[in-house]
């Protein structure tokens, strides 16, 4: 997993092609950024459902206590019944960054 440090968020690149190690290379990772705005890029793996989400749905809570945001870009839209900003493109992403940063100015 590639880790690139934004000006206001941190991208968080997963460069294998399949989901099945994703979660346990996720958690190494993660542990040490807890207090920064995450873009989670998993656009390459090519094996993704919308129950392959699942494991991350606590991290997005916690995220969300923490007042940050916790962003996921992936490869195709998803069916999906969980509440997480799932996106398809970087550019897509940074939006939602931005509206979320805006709403906590606002007091949201």
């Amino acid at each position: 997993m590639k880790i690139k440090k934004e000006k206001t968020y941190t991208t968080l690149t997963y460069t294998n092609d399949c989901y099945s190690d994703f979660y346990t290379i996720f958690v190494k990772e993660i542990i040490n950024l807890h207090d920064e705005h995450i873009i989670l890029d998993i656009r390459k793996c090519t094996d993704l459902d919308s129950n392959s989400l699942d494991q991350i749905v606590d991290f997005y809570k916690n995220q969300n206590i923490e007042n940050k945001s916790f962003i996921i870009v992936v490869n195709k839209v998803l069916n999906q019944d969980i509440d997480i900003d799932i996106v398809t493109t970087m550019t897509e992403a940074n939006d939602i960054l931005e509206f979320d940063n805006i709403e906590r100015e606002l007091n949201f």
